[in-house]
């Protein structure tokens, strides 16, 4: 009787885990979520703090915008209804930026998601005719080994 041998294995290779393929963000997808909710291209791509960085500010530029046209509506002077008119568009625009933004970094995100951004960035030149004089440089990122 051999010790340690247990009758279930076939062979050494039969306890070998598969890995699963890794599942890169869709562009079009991450544009399409963000397109219908701001910020949700960005949880789509692992972005979570973004997500909830993009959503809190366009909801807290729309709610401006509201309380902006509230005041607008109840200004006892033209001075004042100006004010607050110029309040509540600037409100509307910055709100306008954030979501075009928005859905521009749900696209780049996921388009560079599987972009190399390993440790190794050494740049070498070898120049003057083959000579021999080399320029090198490089960087060591410490805990991303």
């Amino acid at each position: 009787m051999v010790a340690g041998h247990s009758s279930g294995q076939a062979g050494g290779d039969s306890t070998a885990v598969q890995e699963e393929p890794v599942r890169y963000p869709s562009p079009k997808g991450a544009v399409i979520r963000s397109a219908l909710l701001a910020g949700w291209g960005q949880w789509y791509n692992g972005r979570k703090l973004k997500s909830l960085l993009v959503l809190g500010g366009e909801a807290g530029l729309i709610a401006n915008a509201v309380i902006q046209n509230q005041k607008v509506q109840r200004s006892a002077t033209l001075e004042e209804r100006r004010f607050y008119e110029n309040n509540r568009g600037l409100s509307i625009w910055w709100a306008a930026a954030v979501y075009f933004l928005n859905l521009l970094d749900a696209y780049v995100d996921a388009a560079l998601s599987d972009f190399d951004v390993g440790p190794d960035l050494t740049w070498r030149y070898s120049g003057f005719g083959g000579r021999g004089i080399v320029l090198s440089v490089s960087w060591d990122f410490p805990g991303m080994r």
